[in-house]
């Protein structure tokens, strides 16, 4: 049913003699456990050759947290803009809740994340973290207000 640490073990072993020795790979093996606490298999995506995989990364900004959050499949076609509603109900948002899309182009020794053109296709494997856009709170809103008077230089 699920593999076994020997086979993630052969697996990692095959990958990194493919790769040169020193090489590090970082394997991930995602389960979902069921409410019994048991893990469950879930069925494989139905996959075309238009789609392409996400990896998906949701900042807390409370805790200051960039963690994995999950995949998605989408068609090489979508721009950012067209799935921000499914990243909203993936993370359990409003559906018309403002989110801030980046990529992760740097992960070691530290994490660096451009913000993601929203008219732009995605690229297979790429590393999409989002988080809410931040609004002011109404307390901490304030507005000044400018008026400039034209100036005569005769």
């Amino acid at each position: 049913m699920f593999p076994s640490l020997e086979q993630i073990g052969l697996l990692r072993d095959a990958t990194v003699n493919r790769f040169q020795a020193s090489s590090e790979v970082r394997l991930y093996l995602e389960v979902h456990y069921g409410q019994d606490a048991k893990p469950i298999v879930l069925p494989l995506p139905v996959r075309t050759k238009e789609d392409i995989l996400l990896f998906l990364k949701l900042y807390n900004p409370e805790k200051e947290e960039l963690r994995f959050f999950g995949k998605l499949f989408v068609k090489a076609s979508e721009k950012p803009s067209d799935i921000v509603q499914r990243l909203n109900g993936i993370a359990g948002f409003p559906p018309d809740e403002d989110i801030e899309l980046y990529e992760e182009v740097k992960f070691d020794p530290s994490v660096m994340c451009v913000p993601i053109d929203t008219d732009v296709s995605f690229q297979s494997n790429q590393v999409v973290c989002f988080r809410l856009l931040e609004k002011p709170k109404e307390d901490e809103f304030s507005m000044e207000l400018y008026v400039f008077e034209p100036v005569s230089t005769c």
